[in-house]
């Protein structure tokens, strides 16, 4: 570790210029690579001239150092090593850098003093790739500058927090760039963060409007905007979420009582609109590079739109990379009322069984419906004299695809010898019972074993998926 310089220091501090836009436009992995190799270089050229690099906040890195002569010197080698590095995808990185020199105290690895609140300041009007410097550093270095390099007078500035104007100037040297606009004065800091505030209050209407377009134009007027994209992204699943929810059940919400709701019980309209399929999936897609998803929630909407848009391979390519980077997001569609919601979009039986077998279920069998009817009677108080039947989200098969209408069966508890029968509850139709009956009582007489309720469901394109 190298000597902590004391007494009177020059400060070199750092900062990247439109980095909160750089996240939100490239993944976390692409960003997170593109910040270490930016830390490196600074990091090389400080130690290599002699600095400390006592504190790094996010994209911002804060040196000491004894001689300000190689204060200079390092800020100059860290903006030539940044120019000259290929970034790739995202693009030439511009650094703001400030240098001032005075006395600080070093305690608990950290120094405090004014100097350093007034280093910050000069450093908040400087622009990528610039380097500022303090009338007080000027003074030291006038004679020592490196070959080739010299200092533009760029005024006094009012600061803000600063009792007195800062007298600021600016490094040049030929490889550099010179031209730079004018510093950025307490003003114009102010009317940005009212610009800001505007384009904030902006989005959220757009977002709680569900404007999508609006929304979009302001996160290209204000890139900055942060976490914006990812944002976008999670208020389009919360709609994608109710949309198919409220297929199901409609006039219910997904956020009232759970995740989703259950299927339909009543023959309302429709309420909810469709959500616009290609920029649904555009943004859901983008919130899913910069937003980590613990819950699967927006993995879990972007397969939705997948099958409502039928691409169905990409439908099953999501829930495999989901399985590979964090299996608990498939349990979102282990829960019935979900899976019958990304069931909807396959397109025939094949489909269906792909897909639960991609979220480790299977199709109920004589025997699951067996079991799910002994528990039923064994769950029953002893003194209830009617058990409810057991009821069952289906899918319906026409001509070889599925129905884009989910189907609820009940299978009633079996009577003498375990005969029973069935009811097929579809959306806008009257009751299908199987047995077919005249009337509202059943005949005991007609009650049919479970393996031929089930053929006879299967006849009639009626596929069991799972228990409601």
């Amino acid at each position: 570790m190298p000597d902590v310089p004391t007494g009177t220091i020059t400060f070199l501090f750092t900062d990247m210029e439109g980095s909160t836009a750089l996240w939100e436009h490239h993944p976390s992995d692409t960003m997170l690579t593109a910040l270490a190799r930016h830390d490196a270089l600074l990091r090389s050229a400080i130690t290599a001239h002699g600095g400390y690099v006592f504190k790094t906040v996010g994209d911002a890195v804060y040196a000491s150092f004894a001689d300000s002569a190689d204060a200079v010197s390092a800020a100059l080698a860290a903006q030539r090593a940044l120019a000259a590095e290929e970034w790739g995808e995202v693009g030439p990185l511009r650094v703001r850098m400030a240098l001032h020199t005075g006395v600080a105290y070093y305690h608990d690895n950290d120094y405090h003093g004014r100097t350093l609140n007034r280093i910050s300041r000069i450093l908040s009007t400087g622009h990528g790739g610039q380097i500022l410097l303090s009338a007080a550093t000027v003074e030291l270095v006038l004679d020592s500058l490196p070959g080739g390099t010299n200092v533009i007078d760029l005024g006094e500035h009012t600061l803000r927090d600063l009792p007195r104007p800062v007298h600021i100037f600016q490094l040049t040297a030929p490889d550099q760039p010179a031209e730079f606009p004018a510093l950025l004065s307490p003003a114009e800091h102010e009317r940005q963060t009212q610009q800001q505030m505007m384009w904030v209050g902006d989005f959220q209407h757009a977002l709680n409007a569900r404007n999508w377009n609006q929304a979009e134009n302001v996160l290209q007027r204000y890139p900055d905007l942060a976490e914006g994209r990812s944002r976008l992204g999670l208020s389009m699943s919360n709609a994608v979420q109710e949309y198919f929810s409220n297929q199901l059940r409609p006039g219910t919400s997904p956020f009232v009582g759970g995740p989703v709701t259950p299927m339909y019980t009543t023959q309302f309209a429709q309420l909810l609109p469709a959500p616009p399929t290609r920029e649904a999936i555009h943004w859901l897609e983008e919130a899913l590079q910069y937003e980590e998803d613990p819950d699967g929630d927006v993995i879990a909407s972007l397969t939705l739109m997948y099958g409502y848009d039928e691409a169905y391979e990409k439908m099953i390519d999501s829930l495999q990379k989901a399985l590979i980077v964090n299996p608990s997001r498939i349990t979102y569609f282990q829960r019935p009322e979900n899976l019958m919601m990304l069931l909807r979009a396959c397109h025939d039986l094949a489909s269906v069984e792909a897909v639960m077998q991609h979220v480790q279920l299977k199709l109920p069998q004589k025997e699951d419906v067996q079991q799910a009817i002994r528990e039923a009677i064994e769950s029953t108080p002893h003194d209830y004299i009617r058990v409810s039947p057991v009821k069952w989200y289906a899918l319906e098969m026409k001509m070889g695809d599925i129905s884009r209408i989910p189907a609820e069966v009940l299978i009633a508890i079996p009577g003498t010898e375990g005969l029973t029968y069935a009811q097929i509850i579809k959306k806008d139709q009257w009751t299908i019972t199987i047995p077919p009956e005249s009337s509202m009582v059943i005949d005991p007489k007609t009650l049919l074993p479970i393996d031929e309720i089930l053929k006879q469901l299967t006849e009639k394109g009626v596929v069991l998926i799972t228990r409601m």
